[in-house]
């Protein structure tokens, strides 16, 4: 297929999203080797400058690996996660076109343990909203995570609301409270025995572990929440701008 001279891209630039569409429809699997060099100058008409440079980006971008003697191998797809508000992951996995489906292991009021209470500015044996998820993308367990909010002892969910919206706008439309920022951490860390056994992988594991801590007006922290991601699967992308 020839790429085309006169719609003003470059031709590196077709051909790298020709590559990543193929890549993104599930085309190749992880360790699938893409053609060779030769291969895709004959089939889009292109030099090997161009090749190299469009097979350039997707390996900078984490698509690929360039390996001498084998060719361009395609990696583990990773999640691509950009948000910068609260919630949203699920919607943003699936507009990179992921089936995404979201099991709630646990819902309900619990006394949370002290280190929580003391971050939430309630008192030891206050019960609080908690809620812990199982977030499986394309067909494999991709983070576990768990979350105490401070929204009073008669907030309650059903599954399918917690399932068709996220929390954070469940939270403010339920109790009128007003979120208004979040501080969030990313370190890694050994898996636990739980989080190895729900995400499939062996125990101690490195995991991308995420804390959120969520205020609402004049500071008040509202909720704490903590998920653990596979690192095989997951990237956190953050824009600074100038």
């Amino acid at each position: 297929m020839a790429l085309s001279r006169t719609q003003g891209m470059p031709l590196h630039m077709q051909l790298r999203a020709w590559l990543l569409g193929r890549l993104q429809s599930g085309e190749y699997d992880p360790g699938d080797l893409l053609p060779t060099e030769r291969q895709l100058e004959d089939l889009h008409g292109v030099s090997r400058v161009t090749v190299r440079r469009a097979l350039g980006d997707l390996a900078a971008a984490g698509y690929i690996a360039r390996r001498p003697g084998r060719g361009s191998v395609v990696l583990q797809r990773k999640v691509r996660h950009t948000a910068g508000w609260l919630g949203g992951l699920r919607d943003e996995l699936r507009s990179q076109g992921m089936k995404v489906e979201s099991r709630i292991l646990e819902m309900g009021m619990t006394v949370p343990p002290t280190r929580i209470a003391h971050l939430l500015g309630v008192g030891d044996g206050v019960p609080l909203f908690h809620h812990k998820r199982l977030m499986v993308v394309d067909g494999a367990p991709f983070s576990v995570g768990h979350g105490y909010h401070n929204v009073g002892t008669d907030f309650d969910l059903t599954r399918d609301e917690l399932d068709g919206d996220t929390l954070a706008a469940l939270v403010s439309r339920k109790t009128g409270i007003r979120l208004t920022k979040g501080e969030r951490s990313l370190e890694a860390a050994p898996a636990t025995e739980a989080e190895a056994e729900m995400l499939e992988i062996e125990p101690a594991t490195p995991v991308l572990v995420t804390q959120l801590l969520i205020y609402g007006e004049n500071d008040v922290p509202i909720a704490h929440r903590r998920a653990a991601f596979r690192g095989d699967k997951y990237r956190y992308v953050h824009t600074i701008e100038f």
